[in-house]
């Protein structure tokens, strides 16, 4: 039996951007990255944290909010255009069953803990439906309808918008070096970068068990 799955995309960024905020911080560091984790739970749990391991086996963590690449793609400034116009962003899957992040799922199910995160799981068909009657006796999880799906995944409905800043950005991109393209583009603003340091500064002094 041929069973497919999707997942719930945001939206794809640009590889190249992605290569060369690795030669950045390799420079920063002096040392080759062998590993490059966008959402290390190793610091806070879930949340935005990156660990880069280093050849020589170190880890270094950033604050992915603050890091360039991680900040174009989650304002949607480094997108690729086809993400602006998917057509699979969408409440009618392609999938036999939808895989993504619950986000949001605090608000809807306050006793269950957060600190590793929780994934979402759609059925979708009939033999989606079979393969989770096998399985669920195996995983630990709560049933949730579709709108409150939808509260914290808005690709369930429809693409991202479009910012006029991605269209400057792709316009621009290709006579920039990256220095340029991360102070023209990609650098928060002081008050979001003060926002992300507190609440890192509360996960380390709460712990992060207790963050979410």
């Amino acid at each position: 039996m041929l069973l497919t799955s999707d997942l719930i995309c945001h939206g794809v960024p640009s590889n190249d951007l992605f290569i060369k905020q690795i030669r950045k911080l390799e420079n920063i560091n002096a040392c080759k990255i062998e590993e490059f984790l966008f959402r290390s739970k190793a610091r806070f749990g879930q949340g935005c944290d990156i660990q880069v391991i280093s050849c020589e086996g170190k880890s270094r963590f950033y604050n992915a909010e603050l890091l360039p690449y991680f900040y174009g793609f989650w304002n949607n400034i480094t997108l690729r255009p086809s993400c602006f116009v998917c057509g699979f962003a969408q409440t009618q899957r392609a999938g036999d069953i939808t895989l993504g992040d619950y986000w949001l799922a605090k608000k809807e199910f306050p006793d269950v803990k957060m600190s590793k995160g929780l994934s979402l799981a759609l059925v979708n068909t009939n033999k989606g439906e079979e393969l989770w009657y096998k399985i669920s006796n195996n995983l630990e999880y709560r049933e949730s309808t579709l709108h409150q799906a939808e509260r914290g995944q808005g690709q369930l409905k429809a693409p991202v918008c479009r910012p006029q800043a991605n269209i400057d950005f792709l316009y621009s991109y290709g006579d920039m070096d990256f220095v340029s393209c991360c102070k023209n583009f990609l650098t928060p603003p002081l008050k979001y970068k003060l926002k992300c340091h507190i609440k890192n500064i509360i996960k380390l002094i709460i712990g992060f068990k207790y963050w979410k």
